[in-house]
């Protein structure tokens, strides 16, 4: 009965081109990511509550196919179920807090659908024929050398990409985003500086694994390297640092290290001057403490652990924001930055991901997340033949450095670019592409 059940499924698979169903959707969000806000430059759309209504219908097409494919027939390779099963036990977690909190269920659907909206391109990815991936790696050359020109025009006139490539401020009103206000910052067709670092480290670190000449490897990451550091980012300049040991090839790992180290000193040491001049550093450090991001691990967490009861330790306080601010509000040390529109605390405790995942989801939680990154990196280990899975195995490291300084697995361009690569990862066939030189 089974076989006849796989028989019946790869006879419904063979009437369905899954390849060139994944290759122009993987295609049509490598364009829509950097210029979904161009799209509604030029539309006559003026409302940001449409706009976003949009943007999440489109974000949810990936979830949609996949459903309709499998209930037609595809096949779910078994690492991508293992996934599907641990966020399956996410969200029945998550929803036993909230019911138990005594809150409504519905809102875990925007909250959960943020991290879970890219998760289908592994299988999307997996499921691309030999032909398909090479077409998709030289369309993704094309689009990294797009958006270094586009960031090299925005560094000559800030003002001019904004016009071109993004919407009026005014639909923004009263928060204007970050792409408005900082001229000296890079952001490129996002209208967030971290959006543009990160699509770019995704884009150039493909690029310059699949490149051969280790001259033109070292001229895009030079240029990758300034273009993130123009952004400001220092949590994306560590990780283009991190993912740098594995874009050069062996003869050269001593000088990569060393150049690397460097990079990062010199990093640091403008970053420091410009933002604190000569104050003391431990001074510094007690202020953003205080203030930022630095307090929810320093300050916050411990007294959290220390008070918290059975439930909000194993299931956390839930994913919603009153009940959030009811735990907090109760915390003696509670960062100031958490204290100006507590409306908006169950997106800026996301700053601190692993905090925020202990906080609103719970250890258990945590636990899973960590399993399934460790699952992650096993199978970037086992199928080490693939050129894609050094950039995997890098991915992993800098999906847990960076969870401490941003919601990575929340943003569009990194969750997008990390799920591709996975499920390219996953494919035991040697990858080969026609732009190799």
């Amino acid at each position: 009965m089974i076989e006849l059940q796989q028989e019946m499924a790869i006879k419904n698979e063979k009437k369905i081109d899954i390849s060139t169903i994944s290759f122009f959707l993987i295609s049509f969000f490598m364009c829509w990511i950097p210029f979904e806000w161009t799209f509604f430059r030029f539309s006559f759309i003026n409302s940001l509550s449409i706009i976003q209504l949009l943007r999440n219908t489109v974000d949810f097409i990936p979830m949609l196919l996949l459903l309709f494919l499998f209930l037609s027939g595809a096949i779910l390779p078994k690492e991508f179920f293992y996934i599907l099963l641990a966020y399956v036990i996410i969200f029945f977690l998550n929803s036993l807090s909230l019911i138990i909190e005594r809150k409504s269920l519905f809102q875990l659907t925007s909250f959960f659908g943020v991290v879970f909206r890219f998760v289908p391109f592994v299988f999307f990815s997996f499921r691309l024929s030999h032909k398909h991936v090479s077409k998709l790696l030289l369309n993704l050359r094309y689009l990294t050398f797009l958006m270094i020109f586009i960031g090299i025009f925005s560094l000559l006139n800030h003002q001019l990409t904004v016009f071109l490539f993004l919407p009026s401020p005014d639909i923004f009103l009263p928060n204007v985003p970050t792409a408005y206000l900082i001229d000296d910052e890079l952001s490129g067709t996002f209208i967030t500086t971290i959006e543009y670092a990160y699509w770019l480290l995704f884009l150039s670190s493909i690029t310059i694994l699949r490149e051969k000449n280790i001259f033109v490897k070292g001229i895009l990451f030079l240029i990758t390297f300034f273009l993130i550091f123009k952004t400001g980012s220092l949590a994306t300049l560590i990780c283009l640092i991190v993912m740098f040991y594995c874009l050069f090839t062996k003869p050269v790992t001593q000088i990569a290290s060393i150049a690397g180290f460097f990079l990062l000193i010199f990093s640091l040491g403008t970053i420091l001057k410009t933002t604190i001049g000569q104050a003391d550093l431990v001074e510094y450090a007690s202020l953003s403490s205080e203030s930022n991001r630095l307090g929810f691990v320093s300050y916050m967490m411990p007294e959290f652990l220390s008070n918290a009861s059975l439930k909000d330790l194993l299931l956390g306080c839930s994913v919603d924001v009153d009940s959030l601010n009811k735990r907090l509000m109760s915390l003696s040390n509670l960062p100031s930055i958490l204290l100006i529109n507590m409306e908006d605390n169950l997106k800026l405790v996301k700053d601190v991901y692993w905090v925020s995942i202990l906080l609103n989801q719970g250890i258990i939680v945590l636990c899973i997340y960590f399993a399934l990154i460790t699952f992650i990196y096993r199978i970037a280990t086992k199928n080490s033949s693939n050129p894609i899975s050094p950039i995997l195995k890098k991915s992993v490291i800098i999906l847990i450095i960076g969870c401490f300084f941003n919601q990575l697995m929340d943003l569009k361009s990194f969750s997008f670019g990390f799920w591709v690569i996975f499920g390219l990862t996953m494919r035991k066939q040697k990858l080969e592409s026609p732009y190799l030189i």
